[in-house]
C-alpha cells in the first residue's frame, strides 16, 4: 500500500515517499472505531506501519534495499529465534516510547537507511549498520504491528506461525 502520510508522525515528507492522504483518513476512522469499540488491532506491512505511527511511533521514510524480493531474517529480541520472513517496502518502522520491540531483521552493511534529523528539519546521512524493526507491539493500544507479509507463504511456513504465536501472545 501507499507510505503512512509523515504529517501523522510529525516528519516533514521524504522525495520517495509516496503517501495517500484518502488511505490515510479511511485507516484512521476504522482505527477509531476498533479504539472505542475495544476491538484488538493487527496490521501488515502497511497496515503495521500505519498502527505503528498511532501508537507513537515513526517511520524512517526511505531505506535501500530491503528484501524488496526473496526473504530475510527476522529475530525475537525475547528469545534470539530467528525466522525466515519476506518483505516488500522502501520503509521501516521506529518503535515510539510505548511500543514494544518484538522482533528486529539484521541489515548488510551496504544497506543503508536515511534518517530526518527532527531538530534541525534536515535529511541526515545514511548510517552503514542499523537492525530494522520488523514487529512491535503497543499495549495501550493493545496493537500488533507485522511489517513482514505471512500470507505469502503456506501455513505451515515459520513465518505465519510464528505471526499467530505474536498475535496469541500479545493480542488476543
Amino acid at each position: 500500500g501507499a507510505d503512512v502520510t509523515p504529517a501523522l508522525y510529525n516528519h516533514k515528507m521524504h522525495p520517495r515517499t509516496h503517501n495517500s492522504p484518502c488511505t490515510d483518513s479511511t485507516s484512521i476512522v476504522l482505527y477509531e472505531t476498533c479504539l472505542g469499540l475495544d476491538i484488538p488491532l493487527v496490521g501488515i506491512c502497511r497496515g503495521g506501519q500505519f498502527l505503528n505511527v498511532m501508537g507513537d511511533g515513526t517511520m524512517y521514510q526511505d531505506v535501500n534495499g530491503h528484501a524488496l524480493s526473496g526473504t530475510h531474517m527476522m529475530q525475537l529480541t525475547s528469545d534470539g529465534t530467528e525466522y525466515e520472513v519476506s518483505s516488500t517496502h522502501h520503509q521501516m518502522m521506529c518503535a515510539g516510547p510505548k511500543g514494544v520491540t518484538l522482533a528486529t531483521g539484521g541489515r548488510l552493511a551496504g544497506d543503508r537507511k536515511t534518517h530526518y534529523n527532527r531538530k534541525e528539519g534536515t535529511w541526515g546521512d545514511p548510517q552503514p549498520f542499523m537492525l530494522d524493526t520488523e514487529v512491535v507491539y503497543y499495549e495501550h493500544i493493545n496493537a500488533l504491528c507485522f511489517q513482514p507479509h505471512p500470507e505469502f507463504f503456506n501455513v505451515d511456513h515459520e513465518c505465519p506461525q510464528v505471526f499467530n504465536e505474536l498475535l496469541h501472545t500479545y493480542v488476543l
